[in-house]
Parts: structure tokens; sequence; C-alpha cells
């Protein structure tokens, strides 16, 4: 979570995306940067990005290279037998996070690791189940990676891209 009370500033880049500010921290508290931060207004269409300074002795100026802030979308993921077989299915999705967060380590920002993808852990659907809907919020330009299986038969994979015209997907088994 973002704590509103400990802001010491905000702003918005110039038109190059530049942008400075000068904070009056005493180097005894975490420092954090975050870009289009979800928890404001006005956001929901662009990820967050949070950099964060854990070392409590903090660099006079951060380069935070290029960031490119890519629409993120709602995903409609639909799972239902209508086939009527007496199967299981067994699956998990993958989806790339919506957000992203680094952390600043020997001169450099590096992400978090083990947060760059999302996973709706192995689920079961059993054949009497209505269908199923998962939805969640990924970026434009990525993948969604389905694997699942179905009673016996040997696990496979769907890749769904998603793009602004393509966020749903239905499998129908």
């Amino acid at each position: 979570t973002f704590n509103t009370d400990k802001i010491l500033g905000a702003g918005i880049s110039d038109n190059n995306g530049d942008f400075a500010f000068t904070s009056l921290d005493s180097f005894t508290h975490d420092f954090s940067i975050a870009v289009n931060p979800s928890e404001f207004e006005g956001t929901a269409s662009r990820p967050s990005i949070y950099y964060v300074d854990l070392t409590g002795d903090h660099e006079l100026s951060y380069d935070l290279g290029v960031i490119n802030l890519v629409q993120q979308v709602n995903f409609e993921f639909q799972i239902e037998n209508t086939s009527n077989t007496q199967d299981t299915l067994i699956y998990t999705i993958r989806f790339q996070q919506a957000n992203a967060s680094f952390q600043f380590e020997n001169g450099e920002f590096s992400p978090l690791t083990g947060l760059e993808d999302n996973v709706i852990s192995l689920r079961e659907h059993t054949p009497d189940e209505e269908a199923e809907v998962h939805t969640f919020t990924t970026l434009v330009g990525s993948e969604i990676r389905f694997n699942y299986a179905l009673g016996e038969n040997a696990v496979q994979e769907i890749l769904i891209p998603v793009t602004l015209q393509n966020t749903s997907y239905e499998f129908e088994y």
C-alpha cells in the first residue's frame, strides 16, 4: 500500500518525459518514487511503477532510465464445459502483472523478482460446474499463458495475445 500521509511532492513530467523534485528527506526512512500511482484518481488505463530505496543512505539523484507506461486492460477469461464430457479440466493461467516494482541495489534499480507474472494457480473445473469466469488486469502487448489437461490427457498450452481489441477469451471443452 501507498501511504499518502508521507508524500513529499508530486508533479508531471515535461514534454521530454523528464521530471525532478527536491526532497527534504532526513535519510532515515525508506525512499520511494511512484510513477502513475494507482492510489490516485484517473490512472486506471496505465500501470503503476514503484521505485524503492531501502538502503537508508539515499543517493542525491536517481536515473530511472526510460519509463514506458503501456496501456493496461481488464481481461475476462471464461471456461465452460459445452461438450458434456465427464472429464475434469485442470488448469493454470499466467499473465503479466500490470504494475511493476524496482528496488535500488548496488547503484541501480532492479526489478523485484517473483513479481513479473501473476498466476491463477492450479484449479479444477469439474463436469457439473457452471461456466467459470476469471477477470484480471494485465498489459496490452503481453500474452496470457493457459496450460490445461482434460482428464488423463497430456498438458497442452494456449498463448493468447492481449490487445485493445482482444480483452476476453472463452475456453470451451
